[in-house]
């Protein structure tokens, strides 16, 4: 009988050993995670920072190529230069926040939901209200210069347009972004579309 107790209590201290293990796992990959995420979130911060600073002075060398003619060519060179690097900035940064947004669980449910295979289209499921809002949250908070660059240039355009082109920006289908909106059928988007084109031209 002893050994029997014995030997129980050694295999509830083996399963206390196994799973004290398998949490402190899971707590170092997540601490982990974050870490990464936050790297990555100041980055882009930093990122963004540069290319604003470098288009203030590009601003600022166009004042100064008006006042200063005989240093005409001298400007214009820098600025080339600084309009290039702002495209490399921009590229990098662009690819950072996919990134950051790829890592977000709000996008991996859409990535899941683009992956449903059924065979009426009336069966596929859709994002629910709430984590309809979510994604907009998300999409705002990481594209928020790239919406109030659109916006300013097409006042026009809703709030659902700007998510629209940022989720098409991000390469999704029309009908994964249909699925975002609560839709099933792609054709829904293929109108917003053509409506979110018909507001640009007036906004012009």
């Amino acid at each position: 009988m002893k050994n029997v107790i014995g030997i129980f209590l050694i295999l509830c201290l083996v399963l206390i050993v196994f799973f004290q293990y398998r949490i402190n796992k899971r707590d170092r990959q997540r601490a982990i995670n974050e870490q990464k995420l936050a790297q990555a979130q100041e980055k882009y911060n930093n990122l963004r920072y540069s290319i604003n600073e470098s288009q203030r002075i590009i601003t600022l060398l166009r004042k100064e190529q008006s006042d200063f003619s005989q240093e005409a060519e001298k400007y214009r060179q820098e600025i080339t230069e600084r309009e290039t690097a702002i495209e490399r900035l921009k590229t990098e940064k662009e690819g950072l926040r996919t990134w950051l947004f790829k890592q977000s669980s709000i996008y991996q449910k859409v990535e899941k939901l683009s992956k449903q295979k059924v065979t009426n289209k009336k069966e596929l499921t859709v994002l629910t209200n709430h984590e309809q809002k979510v994604l907009k949250e998300v999409v705002m908070e990481l594209y928020a210069d790239y919406i109030s660059d659109t916006k300013n240039q097409y006042p026009l355009l809703t709030d659902e347009d700007l998510l629209c082109l940022c989720l098409e920006k991000v390469g999704f289908s029309n009908q994964t972004i249909a699925l975002c909106f609560g839709n099933t059928d792609a054709h829904v988007v293929s109108q917003r579309k053509y409506r979110m084109k018909e507001r640009m031209k007036e906004s012009k």
